[in-house]
């Protein structure tokens, strides 16, 4: 017994001496392959399919000539803010909290009929009176031939916009495009967007013309008091 002491405690200092062993772990499974199945969706969903189309100006060279495709204008009270044209939004607006006047705009959506291009004209206030007088004994703006050109072809010269039956008419018209939906997408805007602004302000523009243009007979924005 006196004998198996000292082994003992040299077997018990060499256990002290020697490192730890790192415990033993369970050797993982091999992950079983999940079979995955790809779906067809021949049809894209309706909030993808509104088209993307330019915006495009009266030239000061020459006449912009096309045909409408929409049956109505969509005009917006804008701002030039920042650098581009915004749409004054209510009762938010951040180009009103940074003292920005606004100005009328009208949009239709046209089209080439020798490029096949649509477009987006955007038209200013002077030139409504054109296309309100041909909607009113139309029914429509569709399928009118539009003319615009600039007094003295100046890059902010007046806009003069002519109408009239295009000859020999043009057929197969593409179907009209929803230019609100392309705006809005256009200005990143929805009935969700929250705007920072400052509370204390008025909602109505600040700056206005003194006779604002009419649309169908009804002012686009209520009147503002003094």
């Amino acid at each position: 017994m006196r004998g198996q002491l000292p082994d003992l405690c040299r077997t018990a200092a060499l256990q002290l001496a020697a490192p730890p062993q790192p415990p033993r772990c369970t050797p993982m499974r091999e992950p079983k392959p999940n079979p995955v199945t790809v779906e067809r969706h021949d049809n894209p969903p309706e909030s993808l399919r509104s088209i993307a189309l330019p915006i495009v100006r009266t030239p000061a060279a020459r006449p912009l000539i096309a045909i409408i495709l929409s049956h109505q204008i969509c005009g917006y009270l804008t701002h030039w803010h920042r650098g581009r044209t915004r749409p004054h939004t209510t009762p938010v607006c951040e180009a009103c909290d940074d003292q920005c006047p606004w100005r009328w705009h009208g949009y239709v959506a046209v089209y080439n009929p020798r490029t096949r291009n649509q477009a987006l004209l955007e038209l200013t206030a002077a030139s409504y009176r054109a296309l309100d007088e041909w909607q009113k004994r139309h029914e429509s703006l569709r399928a009118a031939k539009i003319k615009c050109e600039r007094i003295g072809q100046r890059t902010n010269g007046r806009i003069i916009v002519t109408l009239d039956n295009p000859n020999p008419p043009v057929e197969n018209l593409p179907p009209a495009p929803d230019v609100n939906a392309i705006l809005l997408r256009m200005w990143e805007l929805s009935s969700t967007k929250s705007i920072h602004h400052d509370p204390l302000r008025d909602s109505n523009p600040r700056i206005r013309p003194d006779r604002p243009p009419l649309q169908n007979g009804k002012a686009l924005h209520p009147p503002i008091t003094p």
